[in-house]
Formats: C-alpha cells, sequence, structure tokens
C-alpha cells in the first residue's frame, strides 16, 4: 500500500478528490504534530508577549475572546521593565530607516539605465506597500519571541508586505540541526469560517485540528505551507488546507518562501533562539520582589503608631488628622513609635537591579528616558547624535541582521512580483525629491526583464520625506544652524515643518540640470537658456559626458546632445562676461539711419552679441 504524504500527490488515483482530501487531512494532522511536539515554544511565546504587553494576545485564544483576557491589564502593581527596555529598541530600530537600493553591474548603459529604474520602482513599492513598518513590526515580534515574520503576496492586483503574527508560524525543529535551514514552512492561522469559504469558494465542514486548543464556534484553522524544491529542483510544493479539504495544491519549483523571517540573536543549534524579552526577564522577576517587599515594608513600618500606657485614659476618637486640634490625656503620656526600616536598602537594590537589566541588554536607561548625562555637555544636534549612537556597536550583529532582513524583504517583493500571475499591470508609483516634483508611474512590466546577475543590493538613508515629524523637525533646525535655508522661513515653518520646501528652492538649479542630462539620455535635446545654471551645468554634463562614453552601447547622438549643451552653456558665459561694444556717434536729428561724419550704420540691439549655437 503507498503511503500518503501531502506534497506528493498519487499517481493516477482512482479519485483524484478523495486524493486530494487524504493528503489535506495528513498535512493538517502532521502540522498539529509539530505543534503538540513542540508546544514549549507556543508557552513560550504567550508568556513572553504577556510580559511585554501585560495583555494576553488575541492571537492565541483562536476566536475564544474572553474581554477581560484582552482588554484588562495583567499586572498593575510594578513597573514593566521588559516594556521599557523593548520600546527604547524599537525606537531605535524604527528612527533610521533605510531603502534597499539596486546598484547595476558591468559597463552597459542600457543596463544601468534599466536598473535605474528599476530602483526607483522598488522604492516607490518600498513606501506603497508601507514595507518600513511591516519590517519594524517583526522587529517587535522578534523581542518578543525571538523570531518575527514579514511575508509578501500579491492578491487581486495589489501587493501586500505585512507582518505575520510569531506564533502562526510553524517550523519543524527537527530540520534544522546544525543550523541547516528549514525546507517546510507552515503558517496556521485561525480565521472566520466564512473568510475562508468565500475566499476559495468552498464549504467547510466540523474539524478538530488540535485537542488541547478549541477553535470557537464559526472559526476554522486553515494551513498554509511551501516545500522548498531539492537539489535536482524536484519535490517542491505549495498547499493550502483546511477542514481536511485541500483548497491549493499546486508545484513550487522555487528556491525561496515568500515569508521573511529575523532572528534576534544568531542561532547555534535549531530554528529557535532566545529573543529581547527573555534576556529580561530574570531582572524583571527581581525587580517585581523588591517592588512587593518595597510596599510591605512601607505598609507595616511607614504607617504612624502612638505607644499608650493600657492604664492611660485616652478617647481614640480624639485623634484624627484635623490641624489644631485639643487632645486630652490622663496618666502616661503617648509616645510614636518609631521603627527602623531597611528601606534605604531596598530602594538602592531597586536602582542597582534596574541598572543591571539595562546593562545586560546593552542600553541605557539615559537612552529610554531621552536624557544625557548631567557632566556632559552637547552643543549640537551632531553632537547629540554621535552619542546616542555610542551603542550601535554592542549591537552591531543586531542591526546587521536587521538590515539584512529588510534586504530579504524587498528581493521577496521582487520574487513574488516575478512569479504571480497579474502582476505585469502592476504599478509603482515613484515620488522624485522635490516637494513639487511630478510622481511617476512605473509598470512591472518594463522592468521585469532585468536579472539578478545585472546588479546588486545595498541600503541607503530614506530622503527626508520619510521622516518622522520630530525628526524633520531636529533637522530643520540642524540645517538653520548651519546657515543652511533663510532664517525667517525657518521660523516660520518650525510648527509644520517643509524641509523639503527649503531643500527645492536651494536644489532647484541643480535639479534643473538633471532633467536637461535626462532628456538627453532619452534621446532629445532641450538647449539652455540664460536662466539656466551653466556653471554648474558644463561641470554636471561635461562629467556625464565621461561617465558615459566608458560605456560600448551608448549611441552617438546622445553623445553629440551633451557635447552641444556643452557649447551652447558656453555660448551664453561668454556672452554675459564680454565687454561692452562702443557705440559710434549718431545725430538723432536730422540724419536718421547713418553718420555723415563716421559713414558707418547704427547697430541694432537686437541683432547685438554672438549667434546662439543650433
Amino acid at each position: 500500500m503507498q503511503r500518503i504524504v501531502w506534497y506528493a500527490p498519487t499517481e493516477n488515483p482512482l479519485d483524484p478528490a478523495e486524493d486530494k482530501a487524504l493528503r489535506a487531512g495528513v498535512l493538517l494532522q502532521e502540522t498539529a504534530a509539530i505543534e503538540q511536539r513542540q508546544s514549549s515554544w507556543h508557552e513560550l511565546n504567550l508568556w513572553n508577549s504577556t510580559l511585554y504587553t501585560n495583555r494576553v494576545l488575541p492571537g492565541f485564544r483562536w476566536g475564544e475572546l474572553e474581554a477581560d483576557e484582552e482588554l484588562w491589564p495583567t499586572n498593575l502593581r510594578t513597573e514593566n521593565l521588559v516594556e521599557e527596555i523593548g520600546e527604547a529598541f524599537l525606537s531605535k530600530a524604527a528612527s533610521s530607516p533605510l531603502k534597499p537600493t539596486l546598484v547595476p553591474h558591468g559597463n552597459s548603459w542600457k543596463v544601468e539605465r534599466a536598473v535605474r529604474l528599476l530602483d526607483n520602482f522598488l522604492f516607490g513599492t518600498w513606501r506603497q506597500t508601507a514595507a518600513e513598518d511591516a519590517c519594524t513590526l517583526m522587529f517587535r515580534d522578534a523581542y518578543m519571541s525571538g523570531l518575527g515574520w514579514t511575508r509578501v503576496a500579491f492578491d487581486a492586483g495589489k501587493l501586500h508586505v505585512e507582518s505575520v503574527f510569531f506564533d502562526n508560524v510553524i517550523i519543524d525543529n527537527r530540520e534544522c540541526v546544525n543550523r541547516a535551514p528549514p525546507r517546510t514552512y507552515r503558517l496556521r492561522q485561525c480565521l472566520p469560517r466564512a473568510d475562508i469559504e468565500e475566499r476559495y469558494d468552498v464549504r467547510l465542514d466540523k474539524y478538530d485540528y488540535h485537542p488541547q486548543r478549541p477553535t470557537a464556534d464559526g472559526w476554522a484553522i486553515i494551513v498554509e505551507v511551501w516545500r522548498l524544491p531539492n537539489a535536482f529542483g524536484i519535490g517542491g510544493r505549495h498547499c493550502v488546507a483546511s477542514c481536511g479539504q485541500m483548497l491549493v495544491d499546486e508545484e513550487w519549483k522555487h528556491p525561496w518562501v515568500p515569508l521573511v523571517p529575523f532572528h534576534w540573536v544568531d542561532r547555534t543549534s535549531g530554528y529557535f533562539t532566545k529573543g529581547g524579552v527573555e534576556q529580561c526577564v530574570p531582572y524583571q522577576v527581581i525587580q517585581n520582589e523588591l517592588n512587593d517587599a518595597i510596599k510591605a515594608s512601607m505598609d507595616i513600618r511607614c504607617r504612624p503608631r502612638l505607644l499608650v500606657h493600657a492604664n492611660s485614659m485616652i478617647d481614640v476618637s480624639q485623634w484624627d488628622n484635623q490641624a489644631g486640634r485639643f487632645l486630652m490625656w490622663s496618666g502616661t503620656q503617648p509616645e510614636p513609635f518609631v521603627w527602623e526600616t531597611e528601606l534605604a536598602e531596598l530602594l538602592g537594590e531597586r536602582d542597582r537591579n534596574r541598572e543591571r537589566a539595562f546593562g545586560a541588554v546593552g542600553t541605557s536607561e539615559m537612552f529610554a528616558s531621552a536624557e544625557i548625562p548631567n557632566q556632559v555637555r552637547l552643543d549640537s544636534s551632531a553632537g547629540v547624535r554621535e552619542f546616542r549612537n555610542m551603542e550601535d556597536a554592542r549591537h552591531l550583529r543586531l542591526w546587521t541582521n536587521f538590515e539584512n532582513a529588510r534586504l530579504q524583504v524587498a528581493r521577496t517583493i521582487l520574487n513574488v512580483l516575478a512569479t504571480s500571475k497579474g502582476a505585469d499591470a502592476f504599478k509603482a508609483v515613484y515620488h522624485p525629491p522635490g516637494a513639487r516634483a511630478q510622481a511617476k508611474t512605473i509598470e512591472w512590466e518594463a522592468v521585469k526583464t532585468l536579472t539578478t546577475e545585472q546588479y546588486s543590493w545595498t541600503l541607503e538613508a530614506t530622503p527626508l520625506s520619510m521622516m518622522s515629524p520630530a525628526a524633520r523637525r531636529e533637522a530643520l533646525r540642524d540645517n538653520a544652524s548651519r546657515g543652511q535655508g533663510d532664517t525667517d522661513e525657518s521660523k516660520r515653518i518650525i510648527g509644520a515643518v517643509n524641509l523639503e520646501w527649503i531643500e527645492e528652492l536651494e536644489m532647484a538649479a541643480a535639479d534643473d540640470i538633471l532633467r536637461h542630462i535626462s532628456i538627453m539620455e532619452d534621446g532629445d535635446f532641450e538647449a539652455p537658456t540664460e536662466l539656466t545654471n551653466t556653471t554648474l551645468g558644463v561641470r554636471k554634463v561635461t562629467a556625464n559626458y565621461h561617465r558615459l562614453r566608458a560605456y560600448d552601447d551608448v549611441p552617438a547622438k546622445i553623445l553629440e546632445n551633451h557635447i552641444a549643451w556643452i557649447v551652447k552653456a558656453v555660448a551664453i558665459q561668454q556672452a554675459a562676461i564680454a565687454p561692452p561694444q562702443p557705440v559710434p556717434f549718431a545725430p538723432t536729428q536730422g540724419m536718421p539711419g547713418t553718420s555723415a561724419a563716421m559713414g558707418q550704420p547704427m547697430m541694432n540691439a537686437a541683432t547685438a552679441g554672438p549667434t546662439p549655437v543650433a
């Protein structure tokens, strides 16, 4: 009897529909068995996320929602070091957005132009899909569980880049012995049954996926799985199953999956690693114990007490907190009871434990609280930024891995578009630098012919248009302190920062030269005028002329247009600095047209000067 596996359809089955149903059941059972075997990973995710968010996340409950579980904090009695440190890391990850950039290979001018167009397409897509935000959420998930995920999908003509709930990705840790990458990636989700039926046009039956984790009524488990092909390019499969039915069943020929992982630390053995929350847990536990001890000590020792002799005639009802009250007693005078406390030691130990927690993860309390040491004087924004970046060396490996993960997301975007049906109609809107620069629409069909051998990847800082308002305001002050931009204009827009307007005014002439170069590279020609910055233009166009000469496939017409532009610009410069020509004497009355004394014709101002170069 042939063994049924979900990733290998039965050859010549008697009933294809029954074969798919059997394979769907095997896939769901196998995924549930992996979850059961690795249940400690799920429990750790639940515990760590609850520590960080102070809530029980709905994603763990599979439709069985209780208002007090998701809407009410689990702890209201102590400070949350886990959250404070995590938010400090998250703010640093979000404060330096980057954009994936393509660098052309070879000496082909046509390839360079195509790669430049693809780079603009990728940048427009990166902004359209909010991919940077998805990567930031992936970073936060990795801090909680040690592993964050981002998914790229093309559906109904739209490209989606979204963060995936970390507990929904199932990886069999046995596939990753000795740091080997997994071959099978499973995405398990609990969704409303009606949504699944509408999306796949099916009718789902009742199905128990996991006995220990019941599913609420009206909800169902759906599993999407990618199995990579072997070294010979065979054996790959992409399937979607739910409630014992195979919804998608197709061959998968690609050496990648549309899921991008990010590990908080480097893997040692297996696939799962510890996260930032796990590093903070020992100090959070000690902090909770110290806070409880301090509260108990204050309740007992810091409340006023009076020692009264048993034979004293004291009316206790007279002793209240009213100011200026007369109190009477007879017999022994009451005395305040002073109880020595250890609060100073407890408070000092709590502060030391807090410092050790920040030191253990390689950050500082000053960064988390946006402070600088009192003894340090930083007189410039650049100095403040340099001081803040001192901690980056401690986490160099973390930031490097995060940059690589973002590059992998960009690669996956291009891979998904290249293999998705209907992606040729997808368009990206690219916004060139400048507040009023006209946006350009770039179609995927125009750039999809490039291969990975024609370019390499790098990361660049994003333009100011993607900066946060606080960062833009700081950059505005920094520009004004260096004399860039009008001071009055800077004061006027300090509340509504418009850095692009300042940059546009100062770079308008340079942008116009780049526009002329772009026109010439397209095979057309637009001559400079007297208002063109010919000093900058001659230098830029000459440099671009020599750059293009290094390529073998540049049309001669484009090089000739560069030379003609330079000749025209030089003629405009020479006309501007040429000394004025002496005007011969001419009578204003009586003898129009010529001077009898000089015998010379009068000059016409409209025809004076050099002839423009065509």
